[in-house]
């Protein structure tokens, strides 16, 4: 890894980390005073949650993770793994009930969200596109294409916090009970499933991971620079098909994961009667 050292890949970004303890200090700050003027309390695991959460976020855009991933596929699926199927429910669980009210002043904003938000349409949403980001050749071309790249995981942020909403979210009307969230998750499973089993069987390979003219063009993309080809033919530690089962089982091990944290980070969450907020 020596030439990923010297190209400045696997460096801690500490402009992002800085941001990371801004938002984080702003948050504590934040809820601090809601906790002191408000009658309902933020719980400190909320808190913990949310800052767990934004830890994650920092180790995978902010970390040699982020460098490493460019490089083996088994560590992308990490990565968006990460990204996708924790960071997003751990910041949703310690966004406080106090933000529903602000919410719901925004009423194009708040219809839009609530059907994004519906079960069907967020499992659609958010499936759709982490497969679609998965198909070899979009893939190639998203990775290699700036506008694109940043474009996309803006996409799948938003998709993202559509479909666990209905899980760990704290307002919206559209949180499940108990028994719906089990077949929520459950149906969310068998969606992923297909790209999982792909992923293990298929014998179709990321240029971006396999030509180096390609994972050149990625580098410049994501990390604004050129790597020496002469450099990138030396390094593999995989075969590229078993560096893409990897890839599949942690994607799918990850995903299960993810959903059993998300049924043990449940906070109090409101529901709407007759136009008035009442909590459950």
């Amino acid at each position: 890894m020596e030439f990923m050292l010297e190209a400045g890949l696997l460096e801690w970004k500490r402009e992002l980390f800085v941001i990371i303890v801004l938002i984080s200090t702003i948050y504590w700050l934040i809820t601090g005073i809601f906790n002191e003027t408000t009658e309902r309390q933020i719980h400190m695991k909320q808190r913990l949650y949310f800052l767990l959460g934004l830890s994650l976020f920092y180790i995978c855009w902010g970390s040699p993770l982020y460098g490493i991933a460019h490089f083996m596929f088994s560590v992308h699926m990490l990565h968006m793994s990460l990204l996708y199927f924790l960071v997003t429910p751990l910041l949703l669980a310690g966004i406080p009930l106090h933000l529903y009210k602000v919410h719901k002043k925004f009423q194009f904003i708040s219809k839009v969200w609530s059907k994004l938000t519906a079960p069907t349409i967020s499992i659609v949403f958010f499936n759709g596109l982490f497969i679609l980001y998965h198909i070899p050749i979009v893939m190639d071309t998203v990775m290699t294409t700036s506008w694109m790249y940043y474009g996309f995981h803006i996409l799948l942020a938003l998709a993202s916090f559509c479909v666990w909403q209905p899980i760990v979210g704290s307002f919206l009307q559209n949180k499940l009970p108990y028994n719906k969230r089990k077949r929520y998750a459950l149906v969310n499973t068998l969606v992923l499933l297909p790209a999982c089993l792909l992923l293990f069987f298929s014998t179709i390979q990321y240029r971006i991971f396999t030509d180096y003219t390609a994972q050149s063009n990625m580098l410049e993309v994501c990390f604004g620079q050129n790597v020496d080809l002469n450099v990138l033919l030396g390094w593999k530690v995989l075969t590229p098909i078993t560096d893409q089962r990897i890839g599949g089982a942690v994607m799918l091990i990850l995903h299960k994961v993810s959903f059993l944290v998300g049924d043990r980070i449940q906070v109090q969450s409101p529901v709407i009667h007759n136009n008035k907020l009442e909590t459950t």
